[in-house]
């Protein structure tokens, strides 16, 4: 597994994204295990490292709203909702939306349940969206059933032996991974807002 650092991202590493690589990244709240959305070998990637047998759904990481309404069915409404508890919120919000039907949907992804999208607030990672075109998605960085890893020489002994592993490690110095995972709110119907995770 090759380590990238964040401050040298080039345009070799972004196209290695888009062409599916699969890579561990610092995200706005833990390390992530992430691909592009819309590869499916990629996603079959990461459930083989994480050893998952279900469909279980990934969080979706995008740039802006602009990516955000490209891809996910979005109301005025819920945009203000979303602007809104991000204005009351420090702590990273995923919000559950449903993709749009024209858009490049993943077949890995089941969308009857809703698919769970953030907008992080990390300089870095947006930009590196943006750089990718499309959005990425993101899983703890652990073996389904156990505690997720949390710490980058953790991460790297954990899989130093490994048959299974990501494609590289981007380690950011200037940022700490927080100690839980972002708070889920279902908001497909935006008057009848649920709490998922807390």
């Amino acid at each position: 597994m090759i380590t990238l650092n964040s401050k040298n991202i080039n345009q070799e590493s972004i196209d290695r994204i888009k062409e599916g690589s699969v890579f561990i990244v610092l995200t706005d709240t833990i390390y992530g295990l992430s691909c592009v959305f819309n590869n499916k070998e990629s996603l079959k990637k990461i459930k083989k490292i994480k050893k998952i047998d279900s469909n279980r759904p990934f969080v979706v990481l995008v740039s802006d709203f602009k990516m955000l309404k490209k891809y996910f069915l979005v109301s005025n409404e819920q945009e203000l909702y979303i602007k809104n508890e991000h204005k009351k919120n420090d702590r990273p919000l995923s919000f559950i939306l449903r993709f749009k039907k024209s858009s490049n949907i993943n077949p890995c992804f089941d969308d009857k349940d809703g698919i769970a999208v953030r907008l992080p607030k990390v300089n870095f990672l947006t930009k590196m969206i943006n750089e990718v075109g499309v959005p990425i998605v993101s899983t703890s960085c652990n073996i389904t059933g156990y505690s997720f890893l949390n710490n980058r020489k953790d991460i790297e002994l954990f899989f130093k032996n490994k048959k299974d592993f990501p494609d590289f490690f981007i380690k950011n110095n200037n940022q700490r991974p927080r100690r839980r995972a972002s708070r889920i709110i279902d908001i497909r119907d935006v008057n009848n807002v649920k709490i998922i995770r807390d």
